[in-house]
């Protein structure tokens, strides 16, 4: 097996109980519905605040080309959506997740975007609707990560752009040390307060688990994507990906 595949089968084979027999969608489902009420502030707390402004940082680069239409996928309580908003005021959002409570919580944030429930790896919506296409630290969640990019593919109008922003442990052996210490101090100390301690263990084991950027840039380019870059935030520990579906481009086999 190819360093390719491992990664993508280590971060598909991460759930949060892994000792249970369900799959990992539905564990990571029951986990942010259970999670959604504290789930905006421990974001707060785990990124130190900075979650936000990394999200205007990614919508940035849709300022180019402003979209008409944009679907946030894995948009969980909004906030990609809002920033998307905030950007582009004169754009129609759409947001999927496939968790009810996060969806609700969203909802209640804002009119301003159409939110539904969905699945990532099976969009219901037609070819070629949108302009972008945004995921903000979804892609580990994922049962089928080059499913769900070939997905955000095809419902990409060309000249469509893809923005991915995702969490990723840093490589470095001096920021691996940082890492390790955010990870089994900082992060369980979160959880605990949140009062729920596996969920924040999953995550961060995810994080862990995420495949390293080249293996990213790959899945976007065999989804069909050109353009193709990736960008660090914070220290290595947070990855701005894009891609754009060229006109006329064919989806690779």
């Amino acid at each position: 097996m190819s360093e390719h595949d491992a990664s993508l089968t280590r971060i598909q084979q991460i759930r949060p109980e892994q000792t249970l027999p369900t799959d990992k969608a539905e564990q990571v489902r029951a986990l942010f519905n259970q999670l959604a009420p504290v789930y905006d502030k421990g974001n707060a707390w785990l990124s130190f605040g900075l979650a936000q402004a990394w999200r205007r940082r990614a919508v940035r680069l849709l300022r180019a080309t402003p979209p008409q239409r944009a679907l946030d996928i894995a948009c969980g309580t909004g906030d990609f959506s809002l920033a998307l908003i905030e950007a582009f005021p004169s754009c129609e959002v759409t947001g999927i997740d496939f968790s009810a409570e996060m969806l609700r919580r969203a909802r209640e944030k804002t009119e301003k975007v159409r939110f539904l429930e969905g699945d990532a790896t099976a969009l219901d919506f037609p070819d070629c609707t949108f302009d972008a296409v945004t995921v903000g630290f979804g892609l580990r969640n994922f049962t089928d990560m080059p499913a769900a990019m070939r997905e955000a593919y095809r419902v990409l109008r060309p000249g469509g752009r893809l923005i991915l922003l995702e969490a990723v442990a840093p490589e470095r052996w001096f920021r691996k040390v940082l890492f390790q210490g955010y990870r089994r101090l900082f992060a369980p100390l979160v959880g605990r307060i949140a009062g729920h301690a596996k969920a924040y263990d999953y995550l961060m084991r995810s994080m862990d688990a995420m495949p390293q950027r080249s293996v990213v840039c790959d899945i976007l380019m065999a989804s069909g994507f050109g353009d193709v870059t990736c960008a660090n935030v914070m220290m290595r520990m947070c990855v701005c990906y894009s891609g754009v579906k060229k006109p006329h481009q064919e989806l690779k086999s």
